[in-house]
């Protein structure tokens, strides 16, 4: 029987589907206390009434629509007496109201600079993490080197080492090094000896006029994302102030995607009062597949496929390993107009070895060269209760593509985003990141709505509809296409007490069938119907279960999957120790009907699995802070395959893990 597949950081998944899932969840599971407690470490003190845009846009819990109202609010207000009279935004949530409000101070700008921009090593605050994980075999038979592939070059170990230190406000640096599975721990054919390692140091004002200086690894948007984001930002279903990106976004690189940083150096730059200027230059080198054409010269060389994966287990992996040198340098400038603003931006990328020519039709359109120009348009602008925003692309060849929306608050009753987006099939920009049904701005058009009803505090209702063409071929789709998604989710929430919801949605699309020997398009649909509940029946205890199925369909042919967990989670003030534990059953018929749940993992970690087959899915995770320094984490998962005829029966095969972590905060 099939199994559940485990998502890791370095793996790619469908990027709206995995969007939406960590947004979904995102909104009815907490962030732990030492989450919040590592985030109040990155802020210094705040003058209450010297608050910019780019103040605001520090804390990633507010959407765009959030920063707008509080910056609109500061306009009519000012002088504020205290942080309290925020609370009195009515289109804020007043949760995120109470976050802000301890990073504010009733002292002036100059006073919190004269305590707070100075170097002092007594303010550096840091954390060291370290990890380990392993896959372990269920047979006392099976050699624990059996368990991957004897192809791979390395040991079954995972191994994971972070290091960070900061003063808030001022400066900041980390390291990042990563082990994976099949992968050797020390190797030649590295510069830096281990696989993976990121690193990067981080200035905050620094000299005047500059904001932010990185060098190193870092992650960078331009505009709303069209013509360059290598950043994460989900597009919530429940918070359509996600939609709009802020375009001031330069932050330092802490994901273990080997190939996705930009690593060089990047500058934000306040050139007016009103007037922005981002700056930045990468070089790095990637993962990809070279074929020789009759030599080992450059311009003998093709480049067949780009890889994703990171994995460098056996020797052709190890092949591929940064054979591509990639160099992207642009900049753009944004004029400030109170909470709305225009911009201009451009970017150019270059690599070493032009890609190979391919006849592959849904290829052919694409505009694959070594060296690409790209430029762009973006703005925002917010009239009273409306906020427009949107961004318009252009390569050297002119061709177009473009996003626009907007965002349409009703006081306490509804808010309403709707937003337009238009790719053209040559637009290939390789590192852009949108709001589409392929996370990139190429060979797709089509419109978006995502609405919520307040009935009052605890009765919400929000629908999403989204539908979009694709005006050539794509991959496992011969003929151009239509494809469209509905999501209703109505939810019920008594705060700090209980929430449930209920959510149903349906995606339409097509996708390539067989016929002797061509290809013609057939109907898929994905119906999936989610009843969620949460109750925190003690204050130290909270109790979590779900029940979704997954009805999957094509060319009339249908097949059925459902899944049931049930979570008991315990965090108490008083105690040193927390944890959480879940049971998972799961029956689906294959892969097709599959249905994908959160998991609470370590801290800085997220699991996402695939669950599909038959099967069971048990995990416990334990976490113990020993004092003020030393905090120890544990998880153990098990996953049981093989059920039959809805049966419980011994398993034909299971897979266990267990991981353990171990901060050093200081």
């Amino acid at each position: 029987m099939l199994f559940a597949v485990r998502m890791h950081g370095q793996h790619e998944t469908d990027p709206i589907r995995l969007d939406q899932q960590l947004n979904d969840e995102a909104t009815h599971i907490s962030l732990s206390q030492e989450i919040r407690d590592e985030e109040q470490k990155k802020f210094k003190a705040l003058s209450l009434n010297q608050i910019t845009y780019q103040v605001l846009d520090q804390f990633e819990f507010l959407n765009i629509k959030d920063k707008a109202l509080i910056l609109e609010y500061f306009k009519n207000h000012s002088p504020l007496l205290s942080a309290l009279e925020l609370q009195s935004i009515r289109d804020i949530d007043l949760e995120k109201i109470q976050l802000l409000i301890p990073h504010f101070s009733e002292k002036s700008k100059s006073q919190i600079n004269i305590q707070k921009n100075k170097l002092n090593i007594l303010d550096l605050k840091g954390r060291i993490t370290t990890r380990w994980a392993r896959n372990i075999p269920h047979s006392d038979k099976i050699d624990l080197h059996d368990s991957i592939p004897s192809r791979f070059i390395g040991d079954p170990n995972r191994l994971f080492f972070r290091f960070n230190i900061a003063q808030p406000g001022f400066i900041s640096a980390g390291v990042i090094s990563e082990k994976d599975e099949g992968e050797k721990l020390w190797t030649s054919q590295s510069p830096t000896g281990v696989d993976y390692l990121s690193a990067h140091l981080h200035f905050h004002n620094p000299v005047k006029n500059v904001k932010s200086i990185i060098i190193g690894d870092y992650r960078m948007r331009v505009g709303q994302g069209i013509i360059l984001d290598n950043s994460f930002i989900g597009s919530s279903l429940t918070d359509p102030g996600f939609l709009v990106k802020s375009p001031d976004f330069i932050k330092p690189y802490q994901s273990l995607q080997e190939n996705n940083m930009l690593r060089g150096v990047a500058t934000q730059i306040q050139a007016t009062q009103s007037t922005n200027l981002n700056i930045f230059y990468s070089r790095s080198k990637i993962d990809a597949n070279v074929i020789e054409d009759s030599g080992d010269q450059l311009e003998d060389q093709r480049i067949s496929s780009l890889l994703q994966s990171g994995l460098h287990r056996s020797t052709s992996e190890l092949n591929d390993r940064n054979t591509l040198d990639v160099q992207i340098a642009g900049g753009q400038v944004k004029r400030n107009f109170g909470s709305s603003y225009i911009g201009l931006s451009a970017v150019n990328s270059y690599q070493s070895i032009q890609p190979e020519s391919v006849n592959t039709p849904y290829k052919v359109i694409i505009n694959e060269v070594q060296n690409q120009w790209h430029s762009s348009i973006f703005h925002q602008i917010h009239y009273k209760s409306t906020l427009f925003f949107g961004e318009i692309g252009t390569d050297k060849d002119f061709h177009l593509a473009t996003i626009q929306g907007f965002l349409k608050g009703f006081g306490k009753y509804a808010d309403l985003a709707v937003m337009y987006r238009n790719f053209s099939p040559s637009f290939n920009a390789r590192y852009s990141q949108v709001f589409s049904a392929s996370g990139r701005s190429q060979n797709e058009k089509g419109i978006s709505t995502i609405c919520n009803f307040f009935i009052n505090k605890e009765l919400r209702f929000n629908l999403r509809w989204d539908s979009w063409q694709n005006p050539w071929l794509r991959y496992r789709i011969d003929q151009p296409s239509e494809s469209n998604e509905l999501s209703l989710r109505i939810s019920y929430t008594r705060k700090r007490k209980w929430t449930t919801y209920a959510q149903y949605s349906i995606r339409n699309r097509y996708q390539n069938a067989r016929l002797v020997a061509e290809n013609f398009l057939v109907p898929v649909s994905n119906n999936n119907l989610r009843v969620h509940a949460e109750l925190k029946f003690h204050s130290d205890w909270t109790w979590r279960s779900r029940v979704e199925y997954h009805q999957y369909s094509i060319s009339g042919n249908s097949e059925n999957g459902y899944l049931v967990f049930q979570d008991f989670l315990f965090k108490s003030v008083e105690s040193p120790i927390s944890g959480n534990f879940r049971i998972t059953y799961f029956q689906t018929k294959s892969y097709n009907s599959r249905i994908y749940a959160f998991e609470n993992d370590m801290l800085y970690q997220f699991s996402i699995p695939a669950f599909f087959g038959s099967g069971t899915s048990l995990y416990f995770n334990i976490r113990a802070r020993l004092n003020h320094h030393w905090m120890i984490e544990s998880r153990y998962s098990i996953v049981y395959n093989g059920h039959q005829n809805d049966a419980y029966k011994l398993p034909t095969q299971y897979n266990n893990e267990l991981k353990l972590q171990v901060h050093f905060s200081f």
